[in-house]
């Protein structure tokens, strides 16, 4: 897997390629358990998820948008708070993010997020809301 040190943080990559290393480090993130639990990251698809993330201030690693995103006022703006978060966005092409995602008709955007965890015992049911 390609660690954080191989990228420039809060730069904008292109890919156009499905053998990208990028592309296939978060291939392998979808595909498999063990990729998400020993890297500490997780996928998560669509605009309303990565915005979400972001006001949620998760820590994110790439953000991928498609064509659609890229003319995306919401999307350009979850894009720029990555991108000043150190992510590196990446603007790739329908294919490519069909094939990170495995679906025909994949969301707009995906990104890849850092995981929470907290022990069950540290959860205050009363605080919840």
């Amino acid at each position: 897997m390609e660690t954080r040190d191989n990228h420039r943080a809060g730069a904008v990559k292109q890919i156009t390629s499905h053998s990208n290393p990028i592309v296939k480090e978060i291939k392998g993130l979808v595909a498999q358990r063990k990729n998400r639990k020993q890297s500490g990251l997780f996928v998560a698809e669509g605009l309303k998820l990565a915005t979400d993330a972001l006001e949620a201030g998760w820590g994110v690693r790439y953000l991928a948008l498609g064509p659609e995103a890229r003319e995306n006022k919401i999307a350009l703006e979850a894009a720029a708070k990555a991108k000043a978060r150190g992510a590196l966005i990446l603007e790739v092409n329908t294919a490519v993010l069909g094939a990170i995602t495995r679906r025909d008709n994949p969301q707009m955007v995906v990104g890849v997020y850092e995981q929470q965890t907290m022990k069950l015992s540290d959860i205050d049911p009363k605080s919840a809301t």
